[in-house]
């Protein structure tokens, strides 16, 4: 019996040991992407990055929502565990239409940072892809009108989510970067705040922020990410010479807005059943799983670095 036990424990051991390996080589591929697409001083790199992170979103976006609409309509949080029998699985194929919108999606994010390099070349590219944006608008609209499955507005209102909610933000980061290189630090506060998150909640945790989605978010840790985020703006303000209240300001609204992210990507894995929303990243889930903070983030983080560099101008 003790025999038993042991090999029990051996295997768990190596087991989560086996996890946290992979789970580490893959934050650090992933870390060394994100690098890469923001210091290399090219334009083609952040729009790379960009594409890299839209591409496998859009397709796990596309697998939760359109597999069964109809069963999606009736998952409850109750059922959420007992349901799994019947949830899409990450390697379920998504339909062809899907892939077309990943390319017109692509484009739109290609086009976005040829505008910014003042090459005439690669200007008329951009006004080419322009027009073949606008014409592949009109013709998903012809193809929803024409689509002959139980829902056709479901699909259509599947495209417009997917450029919503993932390609504008991920467009927005060029913005980001434009108009005063926060791009870094965004990503840094987001990764602290995750941190903070995860360390805090652990030791203190003890009321539960969204238990319906989350049920492992607490307040203490939503307090220690917080934390963590303004930490790391202070060491920002210090190292680029920045004013340090801005970055203070920054760190908090950048941690709010992460928590939301990771609340609404909850939300949608709840409302589809599902425990992660791919596979691509071992150890971690999908692409989804990892940018749902950065989704939200951007945005409000465009938004703020106006507001903020318009206070503190004077």
């Amino acid at each position: 019996m003790h025999t038993l036990d042991g090999r029990c424990h051996a295997r768990l051991y190596f087991y989560t040991m086996s996890n946290l390996v992979k789970r580490a080589l893959t934050g650090t591929a992933y870390i060394a992407v994100v690098l890469a697409g923001i210091l290399i001083p090219h334009w083609w790199a952040l729009t790379a990055l960009a594409i890299i992170l839209m591409v496998p979103s859009v397709i796990e976006f596309s697998r939760m929502f359109l597999s069964d609409p109809h069963l999606m309509a009736t998952v409850t949080t109750e059922n959420f565990v007992s349901s799994r029998k019947v949830q899409p699985t990450p390697d379920e194929p998504v339909r062809p239409i899907v892939y077309v919108d990943v390319v017109f999606l692509a484009m739109m994010l290609f086009t976005s940072s040829i505008v910014n390099t003042y090459v005439p070349t690669l200007i008329a590219v951009s006004h080419v892809c322009f027009v073949l944006v606008v014409l592949y608008l009109l013709f998903r609209l012809f193809f929803t009108i024409n689509d002959h499955s139980a829902n056709p507005l479901l699909s259509w209102g599947k495209f417009i989510c997917a450029v919503v909610y993932i390609a504008v933000p991920l467009w927005l980061m060029s913005i980001a970067q434009a108009i005063g290189n926060y791009l870094l630090i965004i990503f840094v506060m987001i990764w602290c705040n995750d941190t903070g998150a995860y360390l805090v909640g652990c030791q203190i945790g003890k009321h539960k922020m969204c238990p319906r989605l989350s049920p492992k978010k607490t307040w203490e840790g939503f307090a220690g990410g917080v934390v963590f985020s303004v930490v790391a703006g202070i060491v920002w303000a210090l190292v680029k010479d920045v004013d340090i209240v801005k970055m203070i300001i920054f760190g908090v609204i950048m941690s709010v807005a992460a928590t939301y992210g990771d609340l609404f990507e909850s939300m949608i894995k709840r409302r589809a059943a599902v425990k992660d929303s791919g596979s691509i990243l071992p150890g971690h889930g999908g692409m989804l799983d990892r940018i749902d903070s950065l989704l939200f983030c951007i945005p409000v983080a465009v938004v703020t670095i106006y507001i903020l560099e318009f206070l503190f101008s004077f």
